[in-house]
């Protein structure tokens, strides 16, 4: 997980992205807290870059989850990755 960290804020950094859009759709956390707790560690490190980070299908477990580490005020969440895009364009 930090390799994948250190390549999205490398990748940020490279294409001064304003937005990040990540799609867990499908996937299945087998540790929800520590897999949260190092996206929220990515989160906070592309906000200070600027970019804003909104994640899109999350299972109603990992969502749970999600409210119990307090980070679903971090970040913008939603259904679908059509969704997100909506919302980006709207």
């Amino acid at each position: 997980m930090e390799s994948m960290q250190s390549t999205v804020l490398q990748k940020c950094a490279d294409l001064h992205a304003e937005v990040l859009i990540m799609d867990f759709s499908g996937i299945t956390f087998t540790k929800e807290s520590d897999m949260l707790a190092l996206l929220d560690q990515l989160v906070g490190a592309l906000a200070l870059m600027g970019t804003e980070t909104m994640f899109v299908g999350f299972t109603p477990d990992v969502v749970k989850e999600i409210v119990k580490l307090d980070f679903a005020n971090q970040v913008k969440a939603f259904l679908s990755f059509r969704q997100a895009l909506e919302y980006l364009f709207n």
